[in-house]
């Protein structure tokens, strides 16, 4: 069955949140909306990214963060981001899990868990295809490269802005997670309507039950 959403309509990410809905790896609200230009935490990025790669080999032990309750609702969820290469922490040991989530961070975080190589001219590459390329953390410019190598970043047509520091939105996700689930052949269609910044993938990426090789720390 179709899940609709009150207010996605002619939204430029429209096809994938539906699609991702219908996979049960997002939720709406009780009142039929989506929200998709409401920005997430990272808790909330970390339940997601339970939820769309499960099987992600964890190569990390578990971590006691500092600002991090085992009755925090997102728990394990944030657990199995850290375990798995998908994220880590700030110094001292933080988490910081109610903040909201930059794009760098979230871009970063799904090449670095699901394992993208960069290629070797990965900041030539950037400020090839980014007007404010110079505004990424020198921490995720390899990350962010891999991503756009193997097709992950998406944009707005007409743009060649990233927004690095910006907070990423519902929408947005959506659509880097439906990028990072075709790359994965996991057989779930890309809308028309998201422009990727190369025609196709690379094939130097490694699958998801595989070791990362980018990793990465966030800045405070």
């Amino acid at each position: 069955m179709t899940i609709q959403f009150s207010d996605i309509q002619d939204h430029w990410a429209e096809d994938c949140i539906t699609q991702l809905a219908e996979r049960n790896l997002i939720q709406g609200y009780k009142d039929g909306s989506f929200k998709p230009e409401q920005t997430l935490t990272r808790a909330e990025f970390s339940a997601l990214l339970q939820a769309a790669f499960p099987e992600t080999e964890k190569t990390r032990e578990p971590i006691a963060f500092n600002d991090l309750e085992e009755e925090h609702w997102a728990f394990a969820a944030i657990q199995f981001a850290y375990q798995t290469g998908f994220l880590s922490g700030y110094p001292e040991q933080l988490f910081k899990p109610d903040i909201s989530m930059p794009r760098v961070q979230a871009i970063a975080a799904l090449a670095s868990g699901l394992g993208y190589e960069a290629p070797e001219e990965g900041k030539a590459l950037l400020e090839e295809h980014f007007d404010d390329a110079t505004e990424i953390p020198d921490y995720a410019v390899e990350a962010i490269a891999a991503a756009v190598q193997a097709k992950l970043v998406t944009y707005y047509p007409e743009t060649k802005e990233l927004k690095p520091n910006q907070a990423v939105t519902r929408g947005e996700l959506a659509a880097l997670l439906c990028q990072a689930l075709e790359v994965q052949n996991e057989s779930i269609a890309v809308a028309n309507s998201i422009r990727t910044l190369q025609q196709e993938p690379t094939p130097s990426f490694r699958a998801a039950n595989q070791s990362p090789s980018i990793a990465y720390e966030c800045d405070s």
